[in-house]
């Protein structure tokens, strides 16, 4: 199969060139009748990275954000929860050093419904229930009736 590509060398004045019969090689880790890749590099990687060119953190690391290409991979720290409301997505603060709150919750530590919401719970995807009202209106709250098994 032939795909024309057009490439352009910025140190020309000729506007375009045509590219043809170009061939797509890749490097695979199994014996194959074709010899060895030796122009793909596979490099020697220090404690935390992993990859041919090392370019992922190896299990029980993270990038720090900081350093080179994507950040420094380093030893993942333990972290205490910090969120603990009945309505955060995660029990960490995001960069923010805020907590992320499920979809119908709101407040510092997610524990507070929006206002048209009403039942905070744990255990609900978006934590508090949109108000329904037969549609006659959007402000509730939780009621005070007692259950009656």
């Amino acid at each position: 199969m032939e795909l024309p590509i057009r490439v352009r060398d910025l140190s020309s004045s000729d506007p375009a060139r045509n590219l043809g019969h170009v061939g797509w090689e890749i490097a695979v880790d199994r014996p194959t009748p074709d010899g060895l890749a030796l122009e793909v590099e596979q490099c020697a990687c220090p404690p935390g990275y992993i990859g041919t060119s090392c370019e992922d953190c190896a299990p029980g690391y993270e990038r720090s954000g900081q350093g080179p290409y994507l950040g420094t991979c380093v030893p993942i720290q333990q972290r205490q929860p910090q969120c603990t409301g009945p309505g955060v997505s995660s029990p960490y603060p995001g960069h923010d050093g805020r907590c992320t709150c499920k979809t119908y919750a709101h407040g510092p530590n997610c524990d507070q419904c929006p206002p048209n919401t009403f039942y905070m719970s744990a255990g609900n995807p978006q934590g508090c229930i949109p108000c329904f009202c037969s549609g006659v209106t959007q402000q509730c709250s939780s009621s005070s009736f007692r259950r009656q098994l």
